[in-house]
């Protein structure tokens, strides 16, 4: 029934924004006369405060002319599924866990050739916003 005197401190809890980097996008990619060619793309992140920190990790792309793409934003995800297209989080990353987001994109031959811009974002659970690398494919 004893009761001490309450203490006040002032108190910070600091939360980063992930860390976005080492992007993984071939340079160059060369359109086949029918179908579609198969790309993964990759990028790497920390968080200070773990993985689990991590809500969501994508990547905006651009059309040769700077438009963007009607797909925006595009998920990227560290699950370790193999590649399913019946399945839209199944993209065919290699090791849950591990930082490493993938996501398989499909280039189809009618794509436009041009030079294609790849800008890679990570937010975490409150809200802060990573911004990582830009990279970009020449498609041919």
């Amino acid at each position: 029934g004893e009761q001490s005197v309450p203490a006040e401190q002032p108190t910070y809890i600091e939360n980063t924004a992930p860390l976005v980097y080492n992007e993984d996008v071939p340079d160059t990619l060369i359109l086949p006369a029918l179908g579609d060619v198969r790309v993964e793309i990759t990028v790497e992140v920390q968080d200070r405060q773990s993985l689990a920190d991590v809500d969501s990790v994508y990547f905006n792309s651009y059309l040769p002319g700077g438009n963007p793409s009607s797909g925006n934003p595009f998920s990227m995800f560290d699950n370790g599924l193999p590649f399913d297209p019946q399945n839209p989080v199944a993209v065919g990353d290699a090791v849950a866990g591990d930082g490493i987001y993938t996501l398989t994109i499909f280039l189809p031959s009618t794509a436009s050739p041009g030079e294609y811009r790849f800008e890679f974002f990570g937010r975490d659970r409150v809200g802060n916003l990573g911004t990582g690398p830009v990279a970009t494919i020449v498609v041919e």
